[in-house]
Protein backbone atom coordinates (compact mmCIF):
# COMPACT_ATOMS: atom_id res chain seq x y z
CA UNK A 1 0.00 0.00 0.00
CA UNK A 2 1.09 3.46 -0.85
CA UNK A 3 0.75 6.12 1.48
CA UNK A 4 1.17 10.07 0.90
CA UNK A 5 0.06 13.62 2.03
CA UNK A 6 -0.29 16.59 0.58
CA UNK A 7 -0.67 20.31 1.74
CA UNK A 8 -2.74 23.04 0.43
CA UNK A 9 -3.53 26.63 1.70
CA UNK A 10 -7.26 27.01 0.93
CA UNK A 11 -8.82 30.59 1.03
CA UNK A 12 -11.75 29.06 2.35
CA UNK A 13 -13.48 28.45 5.83
CA UNK A 14 -13.28 24.85 6.93
CA UNK A 15 -17.22 24.44 6.79
CA UNK A 16 -17.14 25.79 2.92
CA UNK A 17 -13.52 22.81 2.18
CA UNK A 18 -15.72 20.46 4.10
CA UNK A 19 -18.63 20.65 2.23
CA UNK A 20 -16.57 20.58 -1.38
CA UNK A 21 -14.96 17.82 -0.07
CA UNK A 22 -18.84 15.75 0.55
CA UNK A 23 -20.87 16.72 -1.97
CA UNK A 24 -20.14 13.86 -4.62
CA UNK A 25 -21.55 16.15 -7.86
CA UNK A 26 -18.51 17.94 -7.36
CA UNK A 27 -15.79 15.17 -7.15
CA UNK A 28 -14.98 15.55 -10.52
CA UNK A 29 -13.85 19.38 -9.91
CA UNK A 30 -10.95 18.04 -7.32
CA UNK A 31 -10.01 14.42 -8.98
CA UNK A 32 -8.40 15.16 -12.10
CA UNK A 33 -9.26 12.17 -14.03
CA UNK A 34 -12.58 11.75 -12.18
CA UNK A 35 -15.50 12.38 -14.72
CA UNK A 36 -18.27 12.40 -12.25
CA UNK A 37 -19.42 10.47 -8.70
CA UNK A 38 -23.22 9.65 -7.32
CA UNK A 39 -24.18 8.29 -4.64
CA UNK A 40 -25.16 4.52 -4.74
CA UNK A 41 -28.64 3.56 -5.07
CA UNK A 42 -28.96 7.89 -4.93
CA UNK A 43 -28.78 7.64 -0.92
CA UNK A 44 -27.67 10.94 0.73
CA UNK A 45 -24.00 10.90 1.52
CA UNK A 46 -23.43 9.36 5.35
CA UNK A 47 -20.72 7.81 6.94
CA UNK A 48 -19.64 4.38 5.21
CA UNK A 49 -21.63 5.61 1.92
CA UNK A 50 -20.05 4.13 -1.50
CA UNK A 51 -20.09 6.60 -4.27
CA UNK A 52 -20.30 5.25 -8.10
CA UNK A 53 -17.19 7.13 -9.99
CA UNK A 54 -16.78 7.92 -13.54
CA UNK A 55 -12.96 8.38 -14.29
CA UNK A 56 -11.21 8.13 -17.91
CA UNK A 57 -7.41 8.10 -17.62
CA UNK A 58 -5.55 10.77 -20.10
CA UNK A 59 -6.17 8.83 -23.37
CA UNK A 60 -8.06 5.74 -22.08
CA UNK A 61 -11.63 4.84 -22.04
CA UNK A 62 -13.93 5.25 -19.27
CA UNK A 63 -13.92 3.34 -16.09
CA UNK A 64 -16.51 2.68 -13.73
CA UNK A 65 -16.06 1.69 -10.14
CA UNK A 66 -17.88 1.66 -6.26
CA UNK A 67 -15.64 3.29 -4.41
CA UNK A 68 -16.03 3.77 -0.47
Amino acid sequence: MIDFTVENEIARTSAEVFSCFTDPSRVATWQINTVSGVPEEGEPLCPRSRLREVQRPPGGKEVRSLVG
